[in-house]
């Protein structure tokens, strides 16, 4: 027969292990979530400069406000509907 001590030892080491096991992997999952998501998000920062910085600078600089509203809400507006897809 196991001695009774024996028994709880066992099992609190495989409980801590377990515990420890699944606390490792939550976190790595969650690194590698938050890594992809930081790439799309600089994918993202990329593309809205590719597209926006030439016409938004020539807005600026010939001072139209009214060009410079447009661009800024078409910012605004690709962003949120992005924001709500992910």
């Amino acid at each position: 027969m196991v001695p009774r001590w024996l028994s709880r030892k066992v099992l609190v080491i495989i409980l801590a292990a377990s515990t420890l096991i699944t606390i490792a992997l939550t976190a790595i999952t969650f690194y590698i979530n938050y890594r992809f998501k930081l790439g799309l998000l600089d994918l993202s920062f990329a593309q809205l400069q590719r597209l926006t910085l030439g016409p938004l600078s020539t807005a600026v600089w010939s001072f139209d406000d009214e060009q410079i509203l447009k661009f800024l809400e078409g910012i605004v507006a690709t962003s949120s509907k992005r924001i709500s897809m992910t």
